[in-house]
């Protein structure tokens, strides 16, 4: 089982967010973006923090950190478990 080992996360833009700051991850569903993920060879995942403030992650991003030959399911599934993780502890 793939497994992601950090505490932060980088965005597009290269912002530094730790995982106890993030409220909600969500799917970028704009047709527009879709093609856009499409011709990149990559999915978009806009993370909101406690803040209000949205970023976009790259999941190519965290799949280079996860592990390339995992799909972006299961990279996505070990963010949101280390994320989950630190939800709890807190």
């Amino acid at each position: 089982m793939a497994s992601y080992p950090f505490n932060t996360i980088s965005t597009t833009t290269g912002e530094k967010v730790h995982l106890k700051f993030i409220e909600s991850f969500r799917e970028i569903k704009s047709e527009e973006d879709e093609i856009i993920d499409k011709l990149k060879g990559d999915i978009g995942v806009i993370i909101r923090t406690v803040s209000g403030a949205e970023y976009i992650l790259s999941m190519n991003s965290i799949k280079m950190v996860v592990g390339d030959k995992v799909t972006y399911n299961e990279a996505f599934n070990a963010l949101a478990e280390r994320w989950s993780t630190i939800h709890i502890m807190r």
